[in-house]
């Protein structure tokens, strides 16, 4: 229980006093000041400040009375086995998976086979723009007039879409009047029955799309394109995209050689640049990168030194770095401030460019240099190799400067022999028709070259290099995936290239996610057609592995490296702005090393292995088992970890007699006085009482009458669609007749109702306190501002009764946590913003712990040394396991309290 009270002014001069105070309910101090010094003047300060917070939480809360209603309670226990949890959630999890695979190789055998079909009838295409094509065939999400008629809010979509047809979303730098992206428009139309054949089959199912080699990209449900400040829409290339890049391109150490020399200055520069931006925005965070300028110092034709010399762009000179977003922003800031000047220098950029690709960290598995240059061995009158010399006729300007090529060839092709794996190099001969020393050096080392006349559109001119590394990802997949027959949950069930991608931040607005993408090739041709890509939100995960956890049982999901994708010590991933930065499991489960034995579960883990490891004393302090098993071929794992009394399951049930119990309302007070809620529930909103901009409570609706309830996402069976629902007097109207109803709660997946089992008998459990909030009278009485009760169910009851944010959940606030680590303790909270609106609060909050079960003689027997467990007799509080301030006494028996944590309770004091 929490309450919220005023800041008083010697509390803020006093806050390094305050921290010392923080769950304490004595003070500390082992030597008393004398009064009258500064040391004793502050120690008395301390006292009193102590004594007034103590003070108030007796008053305040009630925890005692809250305690006793706990207490007459009644409960059921259930005994829990994580290895059957586990097991449970590996196999639920699987065909979750599985659904979604099967949708995705459903989506690519029909692009297959409507690309195949139009190769067959090519000539019958006569189409030549987009606005010829029929209706029905092309909605265009740039395209106002173009847009389905049927947009509407989703709330699993996070905004309004069309589930009747798909959209059409062309790349920026596309010609619209390509005939290649006007026949992709044309014969993608064939996948809308699909895209909803697979709605129908997985409601679950997220985005379904198809991107395309010609830059087009068609997604399901269809949807207007987002828009910048400016109100034009953003641009979108697929191709450039996470699950695109992915799925066509494995891990890949990739250096970018751009010619830097004064004969590239002006738009063959721009064009270099773009060709580097363009490769480094399709990396990934699994590849290595590094970008060389290469050129040299020389004399002007007045005999003028100017330096110039090889730099290695990135902060690291001597290795590549991991493709990351950081990095990646890095060198594309440090490229575009790059401009053209000095001699051609190629040999010493070469050699570079090896010792780079020779270096550690790196992949290993594919070695690439990317070379701009306009191919050109001189770089003008004004670049000089000598500084000139006078004569008696005067000056004579130094040699101009002629590239010798040959040195470059022979530094290659010995540098290249010892590398493992050998370097394909890619040439770019921007706009110039010295084709001889690019050429020759691409095709002596299996790759090709390339002329770019402009730098438009340059994926698709830089096709040479994308189509090889597709067809390199495809092939490696085949041989890899025909070598793993061991895996069970083999994914060539589906699809033999496609993968699942690592997490990415979603860019249609559903934060953070992973893809399973598809590529796609012709049966009739050979030739790549482009990637299908199905997605599964992240916050979906981990809502359905946090809906298996109660008590103090938590999990996490890492990927094969150990890296953390979801812990409850992490920011939501609804909350991220960027791809996430993951670290590895040890830094949130281990301190320093310690304990030892989780690195035992952190290497089986990342060998995917299902398994059971108990640990004595875990971070937390607690004793705790781990649960662990991977899924999706071991590319992922997830463990429960769950402490000794997390292995029996208490659950609240409703009181038989609810006579004493009145109603209880939810906290969209506003919505009572809607049509729908008069109609349903007349007379209800003059009841509350709502009083609205109370001089305590400015902007606020509130009511002195009732407390109100709030029940966060997690009490929900559907946590998104409650998160993204905005029909508020609907969403007021269920929660009402279900918190105050009397139908039989069955739990979500046998009841099919909206809250989860137990939420209802949580609410009824604590509206006793409603009363002895409203009555109390103590001298502090008008520093409170609310008084609440936060439960683990997600159940939030506060007075006076006001409304919570949408996301707020009592369980993941400061409070909640600080108290759950001291939960005998009193625990004090520094300033902070008070989420529902009346500024600056301290909290102070107690927890109450679970009504006893009381244990038979031969069970507390157990106990013959030490503190007594919940439930066996006692005489003095330091008796117990458990010491709430509650005391050893509860109602009419001498008992220790449960060890179960319940609620917590708190007063905020503004």
């Amino acid at each position: 229980m929490v309450i919220q009270l005023k800041i008083l002014s010697v509390l803020t001069i006093l806050a390094c006093l305050l921290s010392d105070l923080v769950a304490v309910t004595r003070y500390r101090a082992e030597e008393k000041q004398e009064i009258g010094t500064l040391a004793g003047d502050v120690q008395n300060w301390a006292m009193l400040i102590q004594n007034y917070i103590l003070q108030l939480a007796s008053d305040g809360i009630k925890r005692d009375l809250t305690q006793s209603f706990l207490d007459k309670a009644n409960y059921t226990s259930e005994k829990k086995n994580g290895s059957i949890l586990v097991q449970n959630v590996k196999a639920n999890l699987k065909q979750y998976f599985e659904d979604k695979m099967g949708a995705a190789k459903r989506i690519a055998d029909s692009v297959r086979d409507a690309y195949d079909e139009y190769e067959d009838n090519r000539n019958t295409f006569v189409v030549k723009h987009l606005r010829d094509l029929p209706f029905d065939a092309y909605y265009d999400s740039d395209v106002p007039d173009k847009l389905p008629k049927d947009l509407e809010f989703s709330p699993y979509f996070r905004q309004p879409v069309s589930f009747l047809n798909s959209t059409i979303k062309i790349a920026d730098e596309v010609p619209r009047s390509n005939p290649d992206v006007i026949n992709t428009v044309l014969l993608t139309r064939k996948l809308e029955d699909t895209f909803r054949q697979n709605a129908a089959k997985d409601p679950l199912l997220r985005w379904q799309y198809f991107g395309s080699t010609t830059g087009v990209t068609r997604l399901y449900p269809g949807r207007e394109w987002s828009t910048n400040f400016a109100g034009f829409y953003d641009d979108y290339d697929p191709r450039v995209r996470p699950w695109y890049i992915q799925a066509t391109s494995g891990p890949k150490d990739v250096i970018i050689i751009l010619d830097c020399s004064l004969s590239m200055k002006g738009e063959k520069f721009s064009i270099a640049k773009a060709v580097a931006k363009t490769v480094i925005n399709t990396l990934t965070k699994q590849d290595y990168v590094n970008v060389i300028c290469a050129r040299n110092s020389h004399w002007n034709e007045v005999g003028k030194w100017h330096f110039y010399d090889t730099q290695v762009l990135s902060c690291q000179k001597e290795s590549m770095v991991p493709a990351t977003n950081a990095y990646r922003k890095d060198l594309k800031e440090k490229i575009s401030k790059l401009k053209a000047g000095g001699t051609s220098e190629l040999e010493k950029g070469f050699d570079t460019a090896f010792d780079l690709l020779k270096s550690v960290p790196r992949t290993g598995c594919l070695s690439i240099i990317v070379f701009a240059t306009d191919g050109k061995d001189t770089d003008g009158e004004d670049v000089r190799c000598g500084p000139g010399y006078y004569t008696r006729s005067g000056y004579v300007p130094g040699p101009i400067c002629k590239y010798n090529f040959s040195s470059v060839y022979s530094v290659v092709m010995e540098k290249n022999k010892y590398l493992l794996p050998n370097a394909r190099i890619f040439s770019y001969l921007i706009v110039e028709d010295a084709e001889k020393f690019p050429g020759q050096l691409a095709c002596d080392h299996n790759g090709s070259m390339k002329k770019l006349l402009t730098g438009e559109n340059l994926i698709t001119q830089m096709a040479n290099y994308f189509e090889f590394l597709s067809e390199i990802a495809i092939t490696s997949n085949t041989v890899m995936r025909k070598t793993k027959r061991e895996a069970p949950e083999k994914e060539s069930t589906f699809a033999e290239n496609a993968l699942w991608t690592a997490p990415y931040l979603d860019s249609w607005g559903l934060n953070l996610m992973i893809t399973y993408a598809v590529p796609v090739t012709s049966k009739l041709t050979g030739k790549f057609i482009g990637v299908v890509g199905i997605d599964a939100t992240l916050d979906e995960i981990e809502n359905f592995l946090k809906k298996h956890q109660w008590g103090s049982v938590y999990s996490f999901l890492i990927n094969s490296k150990a890296g953390v994708i979801f812990h409850p010590k992490l920011k939501p991933s609804t909350k991220l702005l960027e791809d996430p930065i993951y670290i590895r499991i040890s830094g949130l489960e281990q301190d320093n090393g310690s304990p030892a034995e989780f690195s035992e579960i952190e290497d089986a883990m990342m060998r995917g292995e299902t398994g059971v490891k108990f640990i004595e004393k875990a971070r937390d302090g607690k004793a705790r088992t781990y649960f662990y098993a991977s899924i999706l071929n071991k590319e992922y794992s997830f463990a429960f970890s769950l402490a000794n009394e997390d292995m029996e399951f208490r659950r609240s049930q409703e009181p038989l007699d609810r006579s004493h119990i009145g109603e209880s309302y939810y906290n969209l007070l506003k919505m009572y006085s809607s049509p729908l809620l008069r109609k349903e529930l007349p007379g209800v909103f003059e009841r509350i009482n709502v009083k609205e901009n109370e001089e305590r409570y400015p902007g606020l609706r509130i009511t002195y009458n009732h407390s109100t309830i709030f029940l966060a996402p997690q009490s929900h069976c559907d946590p998104i669609k409650y998160s993204y629902n905005d029909s508020l007097a609907e969403k007021t109207l269920d929660a009402h007749l279900w918190i105050n109803g009397i139908q039989k709660d069955k739990g979500c997946e046998i009841g099919h109702q909206k809250f989860n089992k137990g939420v209802r008998a949580d609410v009824l459990i604590t509206y006793p306190i409603e009363k002895v909030w409203r009555e109390r009278t103590f001298e502090s009485i008008d520093q409170i501002k609310w008084t609440n009760v936060g439960l683990r169910s997600g159940v939030f009851r506060t007075y006076p009764g006001h409304r919570s944010t949408r996301n707020y959940d009592p369980t993941q606030r400061p409070w909640y946590l600080r108290t759950s680590s001291a939960p005998h303790k009193t625990s004090v909270s520094t300033p902070y913003m008070d989420s529902a609106g009346v500024g600056k609060v301290n909290t102070i909050s107690q927890a109450v712990f679970e009504g006893m079960t009381h244990k038979n003689e031969e069970e507390c027997n157990q106990t013959t040394k030490g503190p007594i467990m919940g439930g066996c007799p006692c005489n003095v509080d330091s008796d117990c396991y458990i010491n709430p301030s509650s005391k050893c006494s509860h109602l009419q028996w001498s008992r220790c309290p449960c060890n179960y944590l319940r609620i917590f309770l708190g007063v905020a004091h503004l």
